[in-house]
């Protein structure tokens, strides 16, 4: 069975709930929590609640696995439609999710960002905002293969550069490796 589908976080104590959809919907559920819980939710309706009610208010609901993750945005927006779930602010599902950007886009979203780097001040910043958060691999599993890979790319140099590179620096975590 797939983790893609249609979730809908609920408040047991008013009834209020918001839909979503994501190709991990267990994953995503832990970082709607995680930015509840820093009080940085996109979403400040859900945050306001979160903060009145307390996380043990809300529980996550799989409405539907959806095996084609090209049918989410649709499959959201009948629930959208359906539910008319209280918390979301927007009534139409969007997501990039499979949007196929044209090579010619994608060169001059790059040359956007080129040369473009957060001043330390910015990195200190999302570094305390990450404190305390799951990493984007958590509770993933690779295969033999591919941990054989990523094992592979640890040479002792690299592990080395990176723990000097790491000492006395509090934002590093955010910084390229």
């Amino acid at each position: 069975m797939t983790d893609s589908g249609i979730y809908q976080i609920k408040n047991e104590m008013n009834g209020k709930s918001y839909v979503g959809s994501s190709a991990n919907a267990p994953q995503r559920w832990w970082q709607h929590v995680c930015d509840l819980r820093h009080g940085r939710h996109h979403n400040q309706r859900l945050q306001h609640a979160f903060d009145k009610y307390g996380e043990s208010a809300f529980v996550l609901s799989i409405l539907e696995h959806v095996e084609d993750s090209t049918q989410l945005v649709l499959r959201e927006q009948h629930y959208l439609d359906t539910l008319r779930p209280e918390y979301n602010i927007h009534p139409i599902a969007r997501s990039p999710l499979g949007v196929r950007r044209s090579l010619e886009t994608r060169e001059k979203m790059s040359e956007a960002r080129r040369g473009k780097h957060p001043s330390v001040e910015t990195r200190a910043k999302i570094s305390r905002a990450l404190q305390g958060c799951i990493g984007p691999n958590y509770g993933k599993q690779f295969s033999n293969e591919t941990r054989a890979k990523m094992s592979k790319a640890w040479t002792p140099e690299r592990r080395q550069a990176l723990s000097e590179r790491m000492r006395g620096n509090d934002f590093a975590r955010v910084s390229n490796a």
